[in-house]
């Protein structure tokens, strides 16, 4: 049975992939990130649908957030998990999952039910990721790592300004139950791209692989601060989620914002991607996360199609360089034998920040209008971005100009 199951690299193979095999892995592993991620962003108008039901503002924000509890939940045991069942096996898991708690909310209109269906999702999102992130990890070359995470993270961004305006096109005209049936389709797409992706490219782990301890993570103050950027970026990247309940506030579509949004990240992510894999890391991490907080600031002062439009356009450059620079400099802080755990760790903190803010926001548009909420979240989080980059990441990048990998 464990020679059935595929393992992760053995570190020692890495200097041996070329670049052809180097992108064949990168066209093998776009399909399940691009699938997995459909089936996380068809849910980011399911507010809408929530406000068709019947449900509370406050109960909305607690059921968009119930994904990424569940999510939070399974990340302590991302890293075993890939240890443990290797990278199809963890892969298998997570599109199973997934399937469930999406057939769930088709059946569903119960708030409580609807609340477990997301988190039963999340946690099928969280388990298919890290099986992802460990694989993508550890067998990408250090000289390239920004470049090809750029590419292959583009596939993150793409739903948005596809499945996400089909799903908001859908809820539209009343179309409800087929909205809510392609959640399940996607879930099985996930694990035949799984499957098909850990197929054909298996190089397996030496018998005897000794995996680091979770307390060897925070060794490294790198690491420790590159996560904390990385939560921030999450708290205003969670605001896509709820962006269609402002754009409705002001009587506009939530898809201008999408289609620029991932539009310009989808530009950074592949065109530019070997200019992004120049970049001083240090110099840029925290402010591609301000960017993003400055575009939601700027929506939310002067709400229209206009500001959703060019709003979009800036915060898909902010995510697009920032989510790509955060996850190679996760790796490049960790040895091989960390990370597993280490990718699971920075996704589970990622996903507190997803987590939270929908949450805030929710708590926030009960006493203050929908605007005021985002000015709010948008201020405190961008003041808190740009602390990080005048007092570590400015003095950080002093010691070494330290571009790309």
């Amino acid at each position: 049975m464990l020679t059935n199951r595929m393992k992760i690299f053995d570190s020692s193979q890495i200097t041996k992939i070329k670049s052809s095999e180097t992108l064949r892995f990168v066209l093998l592993l776009f399909p399940p990130f691009l699938a997995i991620h459909c089936v996380e962003q068809i849910y980011f108008v399911y507010g809408n649908v929530l406000e068709d039901f019947g449900v509370s503002l406050e109960a909305t924000g607690w059921i968009l957030s119930a994904y990424f509890l569940g999510v939070m939940l399974v990340r302590p045991f991302g890293g075993w998990m890939v240890e443990n069942l290797g990278v199809r096996g963890t892969l298998t898991w997570g599109s199973a999952l997934a399937f469930v708690g999406c057939a769930m909310l088709l059946f569903t209109r119960d708030p409580v039910l609807s609340f477990a269906g997301r988190a039963v999702s999340g946690a099928g999102f969280g388990v298919y990721t890290n099986g992802l992130f460990s694989y993508q990890a550890i067998i990408v070359p250090p000289e390239s790592r920004t470049a090809i995470f750029a590419v292959v993270t583009s596939s993150g961004i793409l739903p948005t300004g596809i499945i996400t305006p089909i799903g908001e096109w859908l809820i539209s005209r009343s179309f409800i139950m087929p909205y809510l049936a392609i959640g399940p389709i996607l879930a099985l797409s996930c694990w035949y791209f799984g499957v098909k992706a850990t197929g054909g490219t298996a190089v397996k782990q030496k018998e005897q692989e000794v995996w680091g301890a979770y307390r060897d993570l925070f060794a490294s103050r790198k690491f420790v601060f590159t996560v904390l950027t990385g939560t921030l970026m999450a708290c205003v990247d969670s605001t896509t989620i709820i962006m269609s309940i402002l754009a409705s506030a002001n009587d506009t579509f939530a898809s201008y914002f999408f289609m620029s949004f991932a539009a310009a990240a989808c530009v950074v992510r592949i065109p530019c991607s070997k200019l992004l894999g120049r970049l001083p890391r240090e110099k840029c991490v925290a402010l591609s996360g301000l960017m993003m907080s400055l575009s939601v600031l700027g929506i939310a002062l002067w709400p229209s199609s206009e500001s959703f439009l060019v709003g979009g356009v800036f915060f898909g450059i902010g995510i697009g360089s920032g989510w790509p620079i955060f996850h190679s400099m996760i790796s490049a802080a960790l040895p091989v034998s960390l990370r597993p755990k280490g990718i699971a760790t920075a996704l589970l903190m990622y996903d507190l920040g997803w987590f939270i803010t929908p949450i805030i926001v929710g708590r926030l548009m009960v006493s203050f209008d929908i605007s005021a909420a985002f000015i709010a979240l948008s201020l405190a989080i961008g003041t808190a971005q740009l602390a990080l980059q005048i007092f570590f990441w400015l003095p950080e990048s002093r010691k070494g100009d330290h571009c790309g990998a």
